[in-house]
């Protein structure tokens, strides 16, 4: 279930993407990976409510079948995702409140404690300056560091 308390079953649209390999061509993605072109929408716009604030790059077919794990621990979690970066296949990237984050190879595991780290994080803004911050490496939830100028540091009080 989403955080409205929906199914994540549901086939209306959780994020929106270009379609991969076609210009310009925005549309939709359900819950379960499924691509719906904008076009489907566009007789029944006024009973969608509000669209999907999710953006999602990068999608491919492969990805299909791990997109609804990734999507339920999104939703589930306290962290607020505004884009999700697929592009490179060894590094999952997120946009979040707190910051660009990298992720590494997407492991369900792994992506929770990332998630985790990523919450436990907005303690850390007293600590430095985030404007400064080019993003977080959480390929190793262990060892988190930040690109932060020209060099990695580790984040205070990991």
């Amino acid at each position: 279930y989403d955080l409205n308390g929906e199914s994540l079953t549901n086939s209306g649209p959780v994020g929106s993407f270009p379609f991969p390999g076609a210009e310009e061509a925005t549309g939709f993605v359900d819950a379960n990976g499924t691509w719906l072109p904008l076009a489907s929408y566009d007789e029944v716009e006024e009973g969608l409510g509000e669209l999907p604030t999710l953006e999602l790059v990068g999608m491919r077919r492969e990805y299909r079948a791990q997109w609804g794990t990734l999507y339920e621990q999104i939703q589930r979690s306290p962290v607020n995702v505004e884009r999700v970066d697929w592009r490179q296949l060894d590094n999952l990237t997120l946009q979040t409140d707190v910051g660009t984050t990298h992720h590494g190879v997407y492991d369900p595991e792994t992506f929770s404690q990332q998630l985790d780290l990523i919450d436990r994080m907005r303690e850390i803004d007293s600590q430095m300056d985030l404007d400064d911050v080019l993003y977080f490496d959480l390929r190793s939830p262990e060892t988190p560091f930040v690109q932060y100028d020209t060099r990695a540091l580790p984040i205070p009080g990991s």
